[in-house]
């Protein structure tokens, strides 16, 4: 199997190292694409193959020609040492390389897109002639892949309903996780959900429940999750005196 991202900053890399862990303890050879922090992957797990492209781009047209360079970067890697693979794995929002997607369309492998986000859904607001350009790419490789996974069930995917699977159908029981109250009767709970780290945010939102504590008396703050910042967390909710208006949250046991 192969996988293949687009550059990388810090948010993206444990997400692409925990798929890697899953995937490599079921494939045992596995060949990684990917490209600026995604090179710590190759550390973390030796099990990995593959290569690194260094993308950096300062304006509008250095990012369209990187764009287009990191594809064409890839195809030659697969021409010369993935022919044995039989499945290739887009994610971190690398499906609109549509000319990777046209290549092994054309070279009949099957494509698989874990879909975390859309481009029709984020950017319905901009109108501008790249966005335009991006999701008509969007639903172009959505059409060549041979399976999409998604978080969320975007518009788009409407399209393509016998060949999408919503990940949370298969992994949450909806009869016991469901919006059973109305809106309207709802409480004001604001939560942070996710890992506990610096790209996340998760100090910004005690200082943001610091300020607003004596302004949303009727709000509750939730902390979902776990990370190596917990501890300066639960510091920082201590010493501003906030474990009255902050409450921390793990994650379900299964």
């Amino acid at each position: 199997m192969c996988i293949i991202t687009k550059p990388l900053g810090k948010s993206g890399l444990i997400p692409l190292i925990n798929t890697c862990d899953i995937l490599s303890s079921i494939y045992s050879n596995i060949f990684l694409l990917t490209s600026n922090e995604g090179k710590r992957l190759f550390i973390k797990n030796r099990k990995i193959l593959g290569i690194v492209y260094i993308s950096a781009y300062s304006n509008i047209f250095s990012q369209i020609w990187d764009f287009i360079q990191i594809q064409i970067s890839y195809i030659r890697v697969i021409r010369r040492k993935c022919g044995e693979y039989d499945k290739f794995v887009f994610i971190s929002d690398s499906h609109i390389y549509f000319l990777i997607m046209t290549y092994l369309k054309l070279k009949k492998k099957k494509s698989i897109i874990i879909l975390g986000s859309s481009i029709k859904n984020s950017n319905s607001a901009q109108k501008t002639y790249l966005n335009h350009f991006l999701m008509l790419v969007e639903y172009y490789t959505l059409f060549l892949s041979t399976r999409i996974i998604a978080y969320y069930n975007y518009n788009i995917l409407i399209h393509f309903r016998n060949k999408t699977h919503i990940a949370y159908r298969h992994l949450i029981d909806q009869d016991v996780f469901n919006n059973y109250i109305p809106f309207e009767n709802r409480k004001n709970n604001i939560a942070f959900v996710g890992r506990f780290s610096v790209e996340k945010g998760c100090i910004q939102f005690c200082q943001s429940v610091n300020l607003m504590k004596n302004i949303a008396h009727d709000a509750t703050f939730y902390m979902v999750g776990e990370g190596s910042l917990e501890p300066i967390i639960k510091k920082y909710i201590k010493e501003h005196d906030l474990s009255k208006t902050i409450s921390i949250k793990k994650c379900m046991k299964r």
